[in-house]
C-alpha cells in the first residue's frame, strides 16, 4: 500500500498553490481528511473535485478512491501506535523492567517501520543498488554502525562499494561519486551536519541518492532521490540510538535481501565463496 501522508509531505515542496491548500488541509488532520467524501474536502480547501482528483493521480494514485483507501490505513496504523504507549525508562526501574521496556520499544520500532515501507519505492532502490557502478554509503554516530553493517553485506555479493570512518574521507568519497553510482545516507533527523554536506556534493555530482531517515522534511530527505522512513520514536534518552538503529538495519536487512534475492543464482555462489570456515 503506498504511504500517502509520505508522498503528500514530498510532493508539498512543488506543489502548486492550490494544490498546497488540499495537501495541508489534509496534512493538518488526516484523521479528518480520511472520513471526508470527495465533495466534503472540495468545499473545505475552496477547490473543484476536478483539482483534487488530478492531485491524486499525481500522487501516484488512481483517483480520490484510490487514495482516501491508502490514507484511512495510514490513520489507522497512527491511531494504533498512539494507543499502544511506548514506557519510559526511569531511574527506579529493574533491571528485569529495563530489560523488557527496551526490548518492546525495538519491536514497536520494527513494526511501525513496516508499516512505513513503500513497495514501490523499495522496488527502486533495489533496481538503483543492482545497476549502480559503486555504491557508498555515509552516516556519521549511531548511523555509521549501520553503514558498516551495510558495508560488510555487500562486500559478501561482491557488489562494489566504499565506506569510510572519517567524516573527511566521507567528503572526499562524495566528492568521487556520480551518476552511474549510487550514494546510501543513513541518518535519523536527516539533519546531521556532515551527511547534509555529503549530500549537496552529491547532489551537485547528480549521484543518486537513497536515505534512510525519520519521516520528516529534513534537509536530506529533500535532497535524496527516494527516502526510506523510518518511525519517529526515539526517546529523549538515546544513550546508543537503540530503536532508530534497530529500525535502520532492518531497512538494510530488506534491501540487501531484495538485492540477494533480484540475482540469486550468482548471489548464492558468492555467498559460498566469501564464507569464512569457523574453526
Amino acid at each position: 500500500m503506498k504511504n500517502a501522508l509520505v508522498i503528500l509531505q514530498e510532493f508539498s515542496i512543488s506543489a502548486s498553490p492550490t494544490e498546497a491548500g488540499v495537501i495541508r488541509q489534509i496534512l493538518e488532520d488526516p484523521a479528518a481528511a480520511a472520513d471526508c467524501t470527495i465533495k466534503e474536502l472540495s468545499e473545505k480547501t475552496y477547490t473543484s473535485q476536478a483539482t483534487i482528483v488530478r492531485l491524486c493521480v499525481k500522487l501516484g494514485f488512481s483517483g480520490y478512491r484510490d487514495f482516501r483507501r491508502a490514507l484511512s490505513g495510514e490513520v489507522e496504523v497512527i491511531k494504533r501506535t498512539l494507543r499502544e504507549d511506548v514506557p519510559e525508562i526511569t531511574r527506579t526501574d529493574s533491571l528485569e523492567e529495563m530489560a523488557a521496556k527496551v526490548t518492546h520499544m525495538n519491536i514497536k520500532s520494527l513494526e511501525d517501520t513496516l508499516h512505513l515501507v513503500d513497495l514501490e519505492t523499495l522496488a527502486q532502490c533495489v533496481e538503483l543498488i543492482d545497476g549502480a557502478r559503486t555504491i557508498g554509503l555515509f552516516g556519521v554516530g549511531a548511523g555509521l554502525v549501520v553503514a558498516r553493517d551495510a558495508y560488510m553485506k555487500l562486500l559478501r555479493s561482491n557488489k562494489p562499494c566504499v565506506f569510510n570512518d572519517d567524516w573527511h574521507n566521507q567528503r572526499l568519497q562524495a566528492q568521487n561519486l556520480g551518476r552511474e553510482d549510487l550514494a546510501i545516507l543513513i541518518t535519523y533527523s536527516g539533519r546531521t551536519r556532515e551527511v547534509v554536506e555529503c549530500a549537496r556534493i552529491l547532489k551537485g555530482n547528480g549521484c543518486p541518492m537513497v536515505a534512510i531517515t525519520q519521516n520528516d522534511s529534513s534537509p536530506v530527505a529533500q535532497l535524496s532521490t527516494y527516502n526510506l522512513y523510518i518511525p519517529s520514536n526515539e526517546q529523549v534518552l538515546r544513550s546508543g540510538a537503540m530503536a532508530s538503529r534497530m529500525a535502520q538495519m532492518n531497512v538494510i536487512d530488506i534491501l540487501y535481501t531484495a538485492y540477494a534475492y533480484k540475482r540469486y543464482d550468482s548471489f548464492k555462489q558468492r555467498l559460498a565463496e566469501t564464507y569464512i570456515q569457523k574453526q
